[in-house]
């Protein structure tokens, strides 16, 4: 498909190397055997520092002072999988971390294998790329009222990932299903896992409507510091500004539901969404005699 166009471009442009770590005192990461030097990015910087036992704000400083030449003597000569782009490496990896499970097998895997959307029960079955960045890309296949929303991620950041996304009261809803695969695994099994992975969310969702439709809950002031979301996030799912003037508010957990789709920012959307779906499949654990009590954790596989 066309639209894929500019994975596959973007893949030819990419590259990567197994070496040992080696920084200059200016912050440039340096491959060894060819002297080449790359810029790390946000994300790269953030991994190396994790690896050396500071903050990224620490590696700004010593950055700023040109000193930088202080993390090959902590971190030593270990080896390291460089993930690059043109003259900037993106991630910085285990030597373990598996490449063979990149965006463009993903996009082929998908393409070729699109026969498993019939269990959807749809002909009318579409699929475009929803987003893609260095990060991790995600690929948007609709049938009907349901979508399958497959990520796939080169950097340690999101590795391969299965989302399936339904509708509930008009609003998309969804669940992790194989969250992370590091490993390589057999290719003609990636039917199966699809097929499996729909069928148990799409029965699972249905037998969940009546209930879930049905529930509403209180919030107080103290109740927001429950919820793992930014000011904005609260507000737009909460109406945190009228909890903090009323001091009590009652909402429906279908009105939440529909909220989370007025967030834009699309790796807040995805993790709100995967926390809904652990409140709809476990009411009893999130309410009780009609208060909020408790909310799922952020996940830091989308952080």
């Amino acid at each position: 498909m066309k639209q894929f166009e500019i994975v596959r471009n973007y893949a030819k442009e990419c590259h990567s190397w197994t070496g040992p770590f080696l920084i200059t005192d200016t912050g440039l990461l340096v491959k060894q055997d060819t002297k080449s030097m790359y810029n790390p990015t946000e994300w790269a910087i953030e991994q190396i520092c994790k690896t050396a036992g500071c903050t990224p704000k620490f590696f700004q400083v010593i950055n700023r002072i040109g000193e930088c030449e202080i993390f090959n003597r902590v971190i030593g000569d270990r080896d390291f999988l460089f993930q690059c782009h043109r003259d900037k490496v993106r991630a910085v990896l285990s030597t373990r971390y598996d490449l063979s499970i990149s965006n463009v097998w993903v996009i082929d895997e998908v393409v070729q294998r699109m026969n498993f959307t019939k269990i959807l029960a749809s002909d009318d079955v579409g699929m475009q790329l929803k987003h893609f960045t260095d990060d991790y890309m995600a690929i948007n296949i609709n049938a009907g009222n349901d979508e399958l929303l497959i990520l796939n991620g080169e950097t340690g950041r999101v590795a391969l990932t299965f989302m399936i996304r339904v509708f509930l009261n008009n609003a998309p809803l969804t669940a992790t299903v194989n969250r992370k695969i590091h490993v390589r695994s057999d290719l003609s099994l990636t039917e199966e896992i699809l097929t499996k992975s729909v069928a148990t969310v799409i029965t699972k969702i249905n037998t969940l409507k009546p209930e879930i439709g049905s529930t509403k809950f209180r919030l107080r002031k103290v109740d927001l510091r429950l919820l793992p979301y930014p000011a904005e996030i609260k507000e737009t799912l909460f109406e945190a500004k009228r909890v903090k003037e009323e001091g009590v508010i009652e909402l429906d957990l279908p009105s939440v539901i529909q909220r989370s789709g007025k967030i834009e920012d699309f790796r807040w959307n995805l993790i709100v969404s995967c926390d809904l779906f652990n409140v709809c499949t476990s009411l009893n654990k999130y309410f009780k005699e009609g208060w909020l009590v408790n909310w799922p954790i952020r996940r830091n596989w989308l952080k």
